[in-house]
């Protein structure tokens, strides 16, 4: 039985309606627009007709007729509305026994249609412990993936790994002065953060190391052999470390590819940025102003480095225009945190460069939600715990594909509204889903991109 059938029943009772309106009833309720208003909102602007008084006042009096039970806790009038507020753990019972008891059932629907949802979630960092804030964040992707995959959507996991970045340079270095091969395989993840820790700080007095760990990196991304096969092997380790940890929680990927498989992409990337006039040069660094499109002064969004490497933007744009040749998705989403910045750069620098391109590239504006996770000293890093609301940081930035193409042949993406996803997500029942999770990461999509006029085969990375 739907949640929203007692409510029904209970509001019918309070108008003296015959039980047989309750599906009427129950097709004008709606969500109030703040979680603190209530669960559910009842309009009294269709009965003020009927009652010959106005919609504020047959609300106050509809409030005070609600009886509260086993599932409503109150009935409060605001305005023309009544708002409803629930028991949340009797609402969650009733919501949750309906999926599990009813999983064959109306419950489940063939909303996805097999479309394409990209989850980006977990991502811990090489060389680093796994720890509390990445198994939150991936227990929250996993519980999404599970729900758009009941939804008939195909679902692709991804855990982009932190893998790539200058951190790997005081590693190299600090193990080329001080490494003990048998204290690496005793000690695996732990050993390595001793010695990056003792690296950095070694830099704190000694900047010279600070240069020293900023050229191995540059070494490592110019694939020099030596430091390569180095990188190779504390990856290894930390994703075998990293894997038991996934065994035990039951949680699988369909891909492990981190940053590093992103950079044989990154300078065609940045050439694409540079061909199309987006790009410029800034004291010796490539960058693209963004503050136009996002609607404040930001930073612009940096390719490349005064050095020649290039950075986690960098990175991030070749990777969101990798994701579209690879899925063609109707949603990618990142399960992140206070990144706001970050990702506002990004979205925005794809957005030019769609404008650049003749794509459209409508990429969602108005920050991040804030979450448990955010980029500390290297990114997808350290935890701090933040609130956020999932069903309005998702479905204010999920992307669906329309019918129909764009100019030129390109698929044409529109904002999926977020009365949709709500749908989705509650799995047919309303109070579903919204009120378990209350504190979430930031769920983010990625710029709507596509790479015209013809994919690139990169199914091999």
């Amino acid at each position: 039985m739907p949640i929203t059938t007692p409510i029904a029943q209970a509001l019918c009772a309070a108008l003296e309606y015959a039980p047989e309106r309750g599906e009427e009833i129950a097709g004008l309720l709606t969500a109030p627009p703040n979680l603190s208003m209530g669960d559910f909102a009842f309009p009294c602007f269709q009965l003020a007709k009927a009652l010959r008084a106005p919609p504020p006042k047959i609300a106050a009096d509809l409030a005070a007729r609600v009886n509260p039970d086993a599932l409503i806790a109150k009935a409060v009038a605001q305005g023309p509305y009544v708002n409803l507020h629930l028991h949340r753990p009797e609402a969650a019972r009733r919501v949750l026994g309906a999926v599990l008891t009813e999983a064959r059932g109306e419950v489940r629907r063939n909303t996805g249609g097999g479309q394409v949802v990209v989850l980006d979630f977990s991502a811990p960092n090489i060389a680093k412990p796994f720890h509390f804030g990445h198994l939150r964040s991936t227990n929250l992707g996993a519980d999404l993936a599970r729900i758009f995959a009941f939804l008939g959507y195909r679902v692709v996991r991804r855990n982009y790994l932190g893998d790539w970045g200058t951190q790997f340079g005081f590693v190299i270095h600090a193990w080329q002065k001080w490494g003990d091969a048998q204290l690496l395989r005793e000690r695996a993840i732990d050993y390595l953060v001793e010695l990056y820790v003792r690296a950095y700080r070694e830099s704190e007095s000694d900047p010279g190391v600070r240069e020293q760990a900023r050229l191995l990196f540059l070494r490592l991304e110019q694939g020099d052999p030596e430091i390569t096969a180095l990188w190779r092997q504390f990856r290894e380790l930390s994703l075998a470390g990293f894997m038991k940890t996934y065994r035990r929680l039951g949680i699988e990927f369909d891909s492990y590819e981190g940053e590093a498989a992103v950079n044989p992409l990154v300078e065609a990337t940045i050439a694409r940025f540079q061909r199309a006039g987006v790009a410029e040069e800034s004291q010796g660094a490539l960058v693209v102003q963004v503050s136009a499109v996002i609607g404040r002064e930001i930073a612009p969004l940096m390719l490349r480095k005064s050095d020649g490497a290039s950075t986690y933007a960098a990175r991030d744009c070749a990777e969101a225009l990798d994701r579209w040749e690879r899925y063609g998705f109707s949603a990618n989403i990142y399960v992140v945190s206070r990144q706001e910045d970050h990702f506002a750069q990004v979205f925005a620098a794809l957005t030019r460069l769609g404008e650049a391109e003749g794509w459209d590239s409508r990429v969602a504006r108005g920050g991040a939600r804030r979450g448990p996770r955010p980029r500390a000293a290297h990114p997808r890093g350290e935890v701090r715990r933040q609130p956020a609301r999932l069903p309005g940081a998702l479905a204010g930035r999920t992307r669906r594909r329309e019918r129909g193409r764009g100019p030129g042949g390109a698929a044409v993406f529109r904002r999926l509204r977020p009365a949709s996803l709500r749908r989705q997500l509650r799995l047919g029942q309303r109070a579903a889903v919204r009120r378990q999770h209350r504190a979430v990461p930031a769920v983010f999509p990625c710029a709507d991109v596509r790479h015209l006029p013809a994919r690139r085969g990169h199914g091999h990375r």
